[in-house]
């Protein structure tokens, strides 16, 4: 458990998560997708960057998404959403 008490998912490496946030250094242009749910159960998601880390216990990032982004209030209301990072090799279909 982390230390605001959100739960790290099973399975998850906090030096694999530390890694991860590490390939992206400050300044550095990434492409993440981010999903989550509406209430239906519908998926939705935006293609974000750059992309930064905060804090790794808990593992945090920043999301900033526009006012008149057709997915901010699903995103504003959602319990809950997924930070995506494609592979090199993905990045056409982000």
């Amino acid at each position: 458990m982390g230390a605001s008490g959100c739960q790290t998912p099973p399975g998850d490496d906090p030096m694999a998560q530390r890694r991860a946030f590490g390939a992206f250094a400050a300044g550095l242009t990434g492409v993440t997708v981010e999903t989550t749910r509406e209430t239906d159960g519908a998926p939705r998601g935006f293609t974000a960057n750059p992309f930064t880390s905060v804090a790794l216990d808990p593992p945090l990032v920043p999301v900033c998404i526009a006012t008149s982004a057709g997915s901010g209030e699903t995103f504003r209301e959602a319990g809950g959403f997924a930070v995506n990072i494609p592979a090199a090799g993905q990045c056409n279909a982000a």
